[in-house]
C-alpha cells in the first residue's frame, strides 16, 4: 500500500495523541480474540460478552476517529485534485492505515480488521457485526458536514438565508454561473474556501494580504474549488 501523504500523517498524528492506549489491554486478549472468532459462545456469561463487546466498540471508535481525521486531512490538505474526493479505494486505504496506527498492527493484519466480525453492543445484548458496518456512512456524513459549512459561509457573505432560499433567487445565481463569476460571487467563493480550510484543519492555506490594496488568496487545488462549487450549485 502506498505511503500516506504528509498531510494525512499530520491528521493521524493529531488523533493518535488524543486517543491514548487501546482498551484491548484492559480485557484478556486471548479470551477476547477467542470470543470474537465465534458466533456462539453459550458457555460464556452475557456479562463477560458485554465487556468484550464494549472493548471492541471503544477500539473501533478510536480507529474511526483517526479515519475521519484522515478524510479531513486528505480533503483539506490535498496537493492533487484527486485527493480531495475520498472514493471507495481511498477510503479503504485510509481505514487500513488508521487501524495500523491505532492498534499497532501490521499492514496484513490491518487489511483483515475492517472485514472481521466482532462482538459489539446491541441494546442490553451483544451482536456479531463486521467492523466496516460502522464505517459505511462516514464519508457521506462528512461530505454533508462540508456542505453545511460551505453553504453557511458562502450565503452569509452574500447576506442570504440559504436554508430558506427562494427558488427564483437561487436560479438567478445560476445564470452564467453568476454564483462564482460575478464580483459578489467571487468574494463569497473566497469566504467559503476559507471556511472549508478552517474546518478541515488547514488554516495555513489561507494567505493573508501582505500590502495595502491586496485581497489575499487561498492556496487550493482545482478539486477543492470544484467540491465547494458543487455544494453551492
Amino acid at each position: 500500500m502506498a505511503q500516506l501523504e504528509t498531510a494525512l500523517n499530520k491528521g493521524i498524528e493529531k488523533v493518535i495523541e488524543s486517543v491514548g492506549n487501546s482498551p484491548s489491554k484492559a480485557t484478556a486478549t486471548t479470551m477476547r480474540a477467542k470470543v470474537n472468532k465465534s458466533n456462539a459462545m453459550s458457555d460464556l456469561p452475557l456479562e463477560e460478552k458485554i465487556k468484550i463487546s464494549l472493548a471492541n466498540k471503544a477500539e473501533m471508535e478510536k480507529v474511526w476517529s483517526v479515519f475521519e481525521m484522515s478524510v479531513n486531512a486528505s480533503a483539506g490538505g490535498a496537493k492533487l485534485t484527486r485527493q480531495t474526493y475520498v472514493g471507495t479505494l481511498a477510503a479503504w486505504d485510509l481505514m487500513i492505515s488508521s487501524a495500523m496506527s491505532v492498534l499497532g498492527i501490521s499492514e496484513t493484519e490491518a487489511e483483515t480488521y475492517p472485514l472481521s466480525k466482532l462482538l459489539f453492543p446491541d441494546g442490553s445484548d451483544v451482536k456479531m457485526r463486521t467492523v466496516t458496518s460502522w464505517f459505511t456512512s462516514s464519508v457521506p456524513y462528512m461530505m454533508d458536514r462540508y456542505r453545511k459549512v460551505i453553504l453557511k459561509a458562502y450565503f452569509s457573505a452574500l447576506g442570504i438565508q440559504w436554508r430558506t432560499l427562494d427558488s427564483a433567487v437561487a436560479n438567478s445565481w445560476l445564470v452564467r454561473s453568476g454564483y462564482r463569476t460575478t464580483p459578489h460571487g467571487k468574494a463569497a467563493v473566497k469566504v467559503r474556501m476559507e471556511a472549508f480550510f478552517k474546518y478541515t484543519g488547514f488554516p495555513e492555506r489561507i494567505v493573508q494580504a501582505r500590502a495595502v490594496g491586496q485581497d489575499g488568496h487561498v492556496d487550493c487545488e482545482l478539486g477543492q474549488v470544484s467540491l465547494t462549487c458543487a455544494a453551492v450549485r
